[in-house]
């Protein structure tokens, strides 16, 4: 993350604070229920929900703790994954992808009998070739 801006940089920082109200330096999925309840505005319930999968995979189902170094790399996750599918995901809580098959917004017409008429452009006059120039 040192190639990022540095505004870019100081973000994972300031948001691992908020959700660490406590400051022990370590986040728990209470936490993270509270940070995503107070902060995201999502229900009670779905913020508790949110909060034990995202744990889950935060933590590697509480193998490693939540620290800063890896909330830091959780955030990096976050912006430059590949797929929006890693636990960099539930840094804000609230992002929950659906793979949607392919509709067209707009139905397609029905085939009538009725005549299309083409139109042409008007015919006029071509520019001079004193105005194309480029000298």
């Amino acid at each position: 993350m040192h190639n990022l801006p540095v505004w870019l940089r100081l973000m994972p920082k300031l948001l691992f604070n908020i959700v660490d109200r406590r400051r022990q330096e370590v986040l728990t999925a209470n936490d993270l229920e509270i940070f995503y309840k107070e902060m995201v505005h999502l229900e009670a319930d779905q913020a508790r929900e949110v909060s034990q999968r995202a744990y889950v995979q935060m933590t590697d189902n509480g193998r490693y703790p939540l620290t800063y170094s890896s909330y830091e790399q959780l955030f990096a996750n976050f912006l430059i994954g590949r797929t929006p599918y890693g636990p960099g995901r539930y840094i804000f809580g609230c992002f929950e992808h659906e793979v949607r098959p392919f509709q067209l917004i707009q139905p397609m017409p029905e085939p009538s009998d009725d005549v299309m008429e083409v139109r042409r452009p008007p015919t006029g006059r071509r520019p001079s070739k004193q105005l194309l120039s480029f000298s």
